[in-house]
């Protein structure tokens, strides 16, 4: 078997209209926002599910033609504008001064899991406990308290199970490619 060289993502581009959309993809906010989710569904709804609704591998797999015509949309690009008003909102928003009142200095929570249920495109987690990782992690940023989640990434995947016409149980171990992933190796602060 040759091995290539390079491997090349190409991707669309996205047209000026539409370039607040990448950064609501590229923040898990998006699994919690149903307008959000919505917004990403009403471009092309099976590239949707196919995606595993996964905002930043969708966008680079959806064709140029159908970015340039939601970029001239209206009902669209309003759809838009009122997402990433609430996504503006969301993030500006401090945490309840009540709930850290009594704090003299400024506060910083590191959050450490072996496996976080966010999203499930990010298939790094098996089930019961990563899930209430993911929960512990998504209430932290709605009540705008300072929590940094830190797991682990999976080069494979947890299985998925999958039932043929007869009843039999297969399962696949897809291979997670991180530069589809609504996520960011941070290595420094």
């Amino acid at each position: 078997m040759i091995e290539p060289i390079k491997t090349l993502d190409v991707r669309p581009r996205l047209p000026g209209a539409l370039k607040a959309i990448s950064k609501i993809a590229e923040n898990l906010w998006f699994v919690w926002h149903h307008d959000a989710n919505e917004l990403f569904g009403r471009m092309n709804p099976d590239l949707w599910e196919q995606t595993r609704k996964n905002p930043v591998e969708f966008l680079g797999r959806i064709k140029q033609r159908e970015l340039e015509s939601f970029s001239v949309d209206e009902g669209f690009m309003g759809h838009l504008t009122r997402v990433k008003h609430e996504f503006d909102r969301y993030m500006s928003e401090k945490p309840d001064p009540k709930l850290f009142a009594k704090i003299k200095h400024k506060i910083r929570v590191a959050y450490f899991t072996a496996e976080c249920g966010l999203a499930d495109c990010l298939s790094i987690y098996s089930g019961g406990l990563g899930i209430l990782a993911g929960d512990h992690l998504k209430s932290a940023s709605d009540l705008h308290i300072p929590v940094t989640g830190v797991s682990l990434a999976y080069q494979k995947g947890y299985f998925r199970q999958y039932l043929t016409r007869d009843g039999w149980q297969i399962e696949t171990y897809p291979g997670n490619k991180f530069a589809t992933m609504p996520m960011k190796l941070v290595t420094d602060s």
